[in-house]
């Protein structure tokens, strides 16, 4: 079993609840990259490589990746446990949760049913009218980021004077890779986001292991891992059956040291962590704190980043118990 940094203890409407992440989101930095022939801004061709990339970015931002919430997400899980143990989840959201959990051996038509009753809980959480979010377009879009492959356009370069034609302009695309999905199909999705503005724009692609996508003769487009950054998604660390051992270990643990009123949920974190170099070491990770949003101050990755005393001892508490429950125990 191994513990390492991510989530804690929140409070849901008055009911405590730890968090032990069980899974993270890929990660993938990709690299569009234009270049066409430069020259003297007097003459310019009808689109420069920056009014290139500039429609590139808008085809990119204007096609964001559909969120979906698949039964083998940690925070389909989550979703159960909120829906058995917190009573101001909004009725309908737990009935659709309870309605979309299938049995084993259940027919096309219950399968169907089940999917329905999913769909209902996607709702829920991806529209910001629905009962659980209250017109908060800002809860459905975390919902929405958790739950889905997220693109942001975060670094841009091009032009070396005001004169000049570029001859190259760049930009970086950050993504979050949903659980159920893959870095190829990342790279497939953007690629196919692109290849038409290639083709219109008679440039060369070029996407990660394809040459020659298409064969134009104004210059190029590249496509490609920007810094070696390419992460799968993490597998899920088992929490039923015979396999989830360590994760009943790891909530008796949280019990004890917390007290018995605390529940306990899989959950998933939006960041990646360094477990991804234990992967091949053991199928149980969790990314968990034992901290709470009042035990941090001074925000996260900042200055003077800091958790205060109680905290700190409280952490220390935790760690403890887990170390010698863990040596007592036979997993």
């Amino acid at each position: 079993m191994l513990v390492d940094e991510g989530g804690g203890i929140d409070e849901i409407e008055g009911v405590p609840i730890a968090l032990p992440a069980v899974g993270e989101k890929g990660y993938l930095d990709v690299s569009v990259e234009v270049a066409t022939p430069g020259g003297h801004s007097s003459v310019p061709p009808a689109h420069t490589t920056i009014g290139i990339l500039a429609s590139l970015i808008t085809k990119i931002e204007s096609t964001p990746y559909a969120p979906a919430l698949a039964r083998t997400s940690p925070i389909y899980s989550l979703l159960q446990c909120s829906a058995a143990h917190i009573p101001s989840i909004p009725p309908s959201l737990s009935s659709s949760v309870l309605r979309s959990i299938c049995p084993s051996g259940a027919s096309e038509s219950q399968l169907q049913k089940c999917d329905e009753a999913l769909h209902e809980v996607e709702r829920a959480l991806f529209e910001a009218d629905s009962d659980l979010n209250r017109g908060s377009e800002e809860k459905a879009r975390i919902y929405r980021s958790l739950l889905g492959t997220t693109q942001a356009i975060d670094m841009i370069k091009g032009g070396v004077k005001a004169n000049a034609l570029p001859e190259l302009a760049s930009a970086i695309v950050n993504h979050r890779i949903r659980t159920d999905s893959s870095v190829s199909s990342l790279q497939d999705a953007i690629t196919a986001k692109l290849l038409p503005l290639a083709n219109e724009y008679n440039l060369t692609l070029t996407a990660f292991s394809y040459d020659n996508l298409t064969a134009g003769g104004g210059g190029s487009i590249k496509l490609s891992d920007a810094f070696d950054s390419a992460l799968e998604p993490a597998p899920v660390s088992p929490t039923k059956g015979p396999e989830a051992a360590a994760y009943r270990l790891l909530s008796g643990v949280i019990k004890k040291t917390q007290g018995d009123k605390i529940i306990v949920s899989p959950a998933l974190v939006g960041g990646n962590t360094d477990t991804r170099f234990y992967w091949n070491l053991t199928a149980n990770i969790f990314r968990y704190s034992h901290l709470s949003e009042e035990d941090m101050y001074a925000g996260i990755h900042t200055i003077n980043e800091a958790i205060r005393v109680t905290g700190f001892v409280k952490s220390i508490q935790f760690f403890k118990n887990l170390i010698l429950t863990a040596d007592d125990s036979i997993i």
